[in-house]
């Protein structure tokens, strides 16, 4: 097996992989030395004479020379994995671990190279450029990812290494490693499978923390904290426990400070780590306390509801409730690593894996059709957690969403798609007090209420939204809008965080698999009169 180091230059793959070599025992390659080796000439040389496509044609060559190395630490060039065959190659005997870093400090490291531009842009824009469009390949390539942005050589090294020994998602069928490149700085994994929580180490080895704050809901059992707990404490960590309230009455800001004032109190500095074990309501008061106390600690998530592992987990959003309006106020904070083990979904209760399916849903309608029909296919299995699907499933929501989120981390674009069904369902929650009414079933009469307005709008027709309708009553989630006042919906809907100039706006799909997009907004203006209308016929 190969140790193979993949990434933009300056990431550190040459020095890092030069010295995890050493540690293993392995040879070292260097895929750019290999190329000028082969070819007699300098890189610079090659580009001069060859230009970028006479070089791609040689680093494929040399790739495909190396196919029978084995036990070796090959460190590429930044471009290689722009080939798929060069990704093939790699992974025929190889672990792919994606090396990142914070576009700033690529340049920076960068600075004096004699590597040719690829752009006619200069430096920082050119780094930003090619790292954004190069974003879907890496994430496709990756097994594993480590950011090297604050790391030392001896640090990365260490990361590294930690990848290196634990099980490989990429190799084991039962477990899924999905990257999620949000730009550089906050590039991470989700790890899906029974065995997710044996990466803790490498969470340890990557952060070293002075200490770890486990924040767990009242409700999430006992078996997913204990088992966190644990295993840091077997590597040496101290452990603090902090427990809150995970009902959605208490996703508010006194709930924030409760945290955050036992972890002050429990020494907890800024150099510690944070992971939040639970639900939807758990990662985003975890992401929140951890994007604020000491002014940002970093911070990790282990999902235990179907709802939080194809969605509320993934994804950077953090946030709590107004008595006006769900999550009106947050921030983005991208975690270190999601480690879903399905597992944990054994002991979930009915209502809330169909919270979860509802999330599922929605992903098939925005962005994949073949995920709907999977569904309607396997409804009764996936009710009943079939092992042979679930991680399988799970893995392909959070894909889905990963890609979404890599592509617009700050919902300035194709992430405000990821609200279908939430506009009206956010405003039946609020409507309803935060009780009685889960987050899954109102996005469910949200999503059927949403599809019939892209009727009315010339996007759906009639036979897909009645599917749509169709598969939500199939896997047990109410479609049908309560007796709610329509004038305090609209009021709710008012406060939503896609609005402009005081117009309530919608993430409406065109099709199955793709949404409207007017104004390169992912969002459409519905006039109040028509919102009005179809709330009032409701059936």
């Amino acid at each position: 097996m190969n140790l193979v180091l993949i990434g933009f230059r300056g990431t550190g793959k040459t020095a890092v992989g030069r010295e995890v070599a050493k540690a293993l025992g392995f040879s070292f390659v260097d895929t750019d030395c290999l190329v000028a080796e082969r070819a007699g000439r300098l890189i610079p040389e090659i580009f001069d004479k060859f230009g970028e496509p006479g070089f791609r044609e040689l680093e494929a060559q040399a790739i495909a020379s190396l196919a029978g190395a084995d036990h070796s630490v090959i460190a590429c060039g930044g471009g290689a994995v722009l080939n798929p065959a060069n990704v093939a190659a790699l992974k025929r005997n190889g672990l792919l671990v994606l090396l990142t870093a914070d576009a700033d400090e690529i340049s920076h490291r960068i600075q004096g190279s004699q590597r040719p531009r690829l752009t006619s842009l200069d430096g920082l824009a050119e780094v930003k450029h090619l790292l954004r469009e190069r974003a879907p390949q890496y994430q496709q390539a990756a097994d594993h990812v480590l950011d090297t942005t604050r790391l030392s050589v001896p640090e990365a090294v260490q990361g590294v290494l930690a990848l290196a020994r634990a099980p490989n998602p990429g190799k084991s069928p039962s477990t899924v490693s999905v990257p999620v490149l949000v730009g550089t700085r906050d590039a991470h994994e989700i790890v899906i499978g029974n065995s997710a929580l044996d990466r803790l180490s490498a969470l340890i080895s990557q952060a070293q923390p002075s200490a770890v704050a486990i924040v767990s809901g009242t409700g999430v059992p006992k078996a997913p904290v204990a088992c966190v707990k644990k295993t840091l404490e077997a590597a040496g960590v101290r452990c603090v426990l902090a427990s809150l309230d995970d009902r959605e009455a208490s996703k508010r800001l006194s709930t924030v400070e409760k945290i955050s004032s036992t972890l002050l109190e429990q020494g907890l500095d800024r150099h510690s780590l944070l992971i939040g074990v639970g639900g939807g309501l758990t990662c985003d008061l975890a992401g929140f306390v951890a994007a604020t106390f000491m002014r940002g600690i970093p911070h990790a998530l282990i999902p235990t509801t179907l709802l939080a592992m194809v969605d509320a987990a993934i994804g950077g959003k953090t946030g709590v409730n107004l008595s006006q309006a769900k999550n009106a106020i947050g921030c983005f904070k991208q975690p270190l690593a999601v480690l879903i083990r399905p597992a944990f979904l054994d002991t979930l209760p009915p209502r809330e894996l169909l919270n979860g399916f509802a999330e599922a849903v929605k992903h098939g309608v925005i962005a994949d059709p073949e995920l709907l029909a999977f569904m309607d296919r396997h409804a009764e299995k996936l009710l009943a957690l079939d092992e042979s699907l679930l991680a399988e499933f799970i893995a392909r929501n959070a894909r889905i969403k990963a890609g979404i989120v890599s592509l617009d981390p700050s919902e300035q674009g194709p992430r405000k798609a990821l609200n279908f069904g939430h506009t009206l369902g956010h405003a039946l929650e609020a409507e309803a007090g935060f009780k009685g009414l889960s987050h899954g079933e109102a996005v469910a009469i949200g999503m059927v209420f949403e599809a019939r307005l892209s009727q009315r709008l010339g996007g759906l027709s009639a036979v897909e939204a009645a599917s749509l309708e169709h598969l939500l009553e199939k896997l047990g989630l109410s479609t049908r809008l309560p007796a709610l006042d329509s004038g305090k919906l609209l009021a709710r809907m008012a406060f939503d965080k896609k609005n402009e100039a005081g117009t309530i706006r919608f993430a409406l799909p065109q099709a199955i698999g793709r949404m409207m997009d007017p104004d390169g907004s992912y969002s459409v203006p519905v006039p109040v009169h028509v919102l009005r209308s179809l709330l009032e016929a409701r059936p």
